[in-house]
């Protein structure tokens, strides 16, 4: 099976997440991804990593995990 590739230009980045990190009982998903938009725009995504790790909901049991690269 081949795989799929892709060329990330200079400055440009990629983002992965577990669901645990946009997930709520209380909200759609959609409404998750918009909040965690939100959060990780403007500025340095990597600088605001713990604060989207801590933003999460403190009854969540389930896994927070999130990756993020970036292309100098």
């Amino acid at each position: 099976m081949p795989l799929n590739s892709f060329v990330l230009p200079g400055g440009a980045g990629i983002v992965l997440l577990s669901d645990g990190m946009v997930e709520r009982r209380t909200e759609s998903i959609d409404e998750g991804l918009l909040r965690l938009r939100a959060l990780l725009a403007g500025g340095d995504a990597v600088d605001k990593l713990d604060t989207a790790l801590n933003s999460r909901d403190g009854n969540s049991s389930d896994d927070a995990t999130m990756l993020i690269l970036r292309r100098s």
